[in-house]
């Protein structure tokens, strides 16, 4: 998933109808956390937000030694998130990105949409998604799903 998030190009504001499935969307989803909510520099407000709000949910210390992208695996391997089960996730970000909770909550629609619609992961529905450019100035891109 790593190697997806690295290998975006960069084409901002632009918006695409792709036929998803809810495997997708749950990785298209924690992409977008990871690359547009949390970020990979250590010295930004959006990561020690993260840190700070995750550390209250895991009380592991090595933890706070691991990048966004493993205290995100972390949480899968244990089954606190998956796809369609994102409430670890909204208390996390709830208290300073509302933005990351407003796309956590679309995402978890769309997957008990697709759920009550009968869709497995081999057949898929149309979502919507889009990219943008990320804050700060620098122009590397990141997925956000719209509703």
């Amino acid at each position: 998933m790593l190697s997806n998030i690295i290998f975006l190009q960069q084409i901002c504001y632009c918006y695409y109808s792709f036929y998803r499935n809810a495997t997708d969307i749950h990785q298209e989803l924690l992409a977008t956390l990871i690359t547009g909510h949390i970020g990979v520099d250590e010295k930004a407000v959006t990561y020690t937000n993260w840190k700070c709000h995750f550390g209250k949910i895991c009380n592991e210390p090595v933890q706070a030694t691991y990048t966004p992208f493993e205290n995100i695996s972390y949480l899968d391997q244990k089954g606190l998130i998956g796809v369609g089960k994102y409430d670890v996730l909204i208390k996390i970000f709830k208290d300073y990105d509302t933005s990351a909770v407003g796309k956590i909550e679309y995402a978890t629609e769309t997957i008990q949409r697709l759920c009550s619609e009968g869709m497995t992961d081999n057949q898929s529905s149309p979502t919507q998604i889009s990219t943008e450019e990320s804050s700060g100035g620098s122009s590397y891109e990141y997925i956000s799903i719209h509703g």
